[in-house]
């Protein structure tokens, strides 16, 4: 199947499945293979609205591809959702750091989705 499925790190149960063949942040990342990091999901025509009535919709999101071992193709997305500014309590955007550090991430990642050997 052409979808991407997620299974949450936090309050939410079940899984959440994305078509690749649907318009969806998490689609343009897999497919483009770039990093999309997105201030204001609301203003962005790449989201999907939220899954239900009562789901969680984010503010801020940043999204990276995790890519096959030569970087040929895409195995997988990481994303995280609404950077909490320790000094304000404010959801805010997230910077170059938070992407050098979710690109790191996603290469160690790679290791589970695809080991060597």
């Amino acid at each position: 199947q052409r979808e991407l499925w997620s299974s949450f790190a936090s309050l939410q149960e079940g899984k959440l499945r994305i078509s690749l063949d649907k318009p969806s942040i998490a689609g343009w990342v897999f497919q483009h293979k770039e990093i999309a990091n997105i201030p204001s999901v609301k203003d962005d025509p790449r989201w999907l609205g939220r899954a239900s009535a009562d789901a969680y919709a984010p503010t801020s999101m940043i999204c990276a591809p995790v890519l096959s071992r030569d970087g040929s193709r895409t195995i997988g997305v990481i994303q995280a959702l609404d950077k909490d500014d320790p000094t304000s309590g404010e959801i805010v955007a997230f910077d170059t750091s938070d992407a050098k550090i979710l690109t790191m991430l996603a290469g160690h990642t790679r290791l589970f989705l695809e080991p060597e050997g």
